[in-house]
């Protein structure tokens, strides 16, 4: 166990030696300003990200669908 204090605070983590791995969708994600920019029909295994909203969505058969589902709470 490491007790944190003033003398090690500020080590930073060497990350170098780490290998990443991404899922092959993160593979090939491309940014678009709008939803209304992304191309009519899209591929397979490709993340597709609206950066006007930072939302991503992916090609499902014949139409987009976002990857994060938005939950509408009403007017608070």
């Amino acid at each position: 166990m490491t007790t944190i204090t003033d003398a090690n605070l500020a080590q930073t983590l060497d990350l170098s030696q780490i290998d990443l791995i991404l899922p092959e969708i993160a593979q090939s994600i491309v940014e678009y300003p709008t939803q209304d920019d992304f191309p009519q029909t899209g591929r397979p295994q490709r993340m597709y990200v609206d950066l006007s909203s930072g939302t991503p969505y992916r090609w499902s058969d014949d139409h987009y669908v976002p990857l994060i589902q938005t939950i509408d709470c009403g007017n608070f």
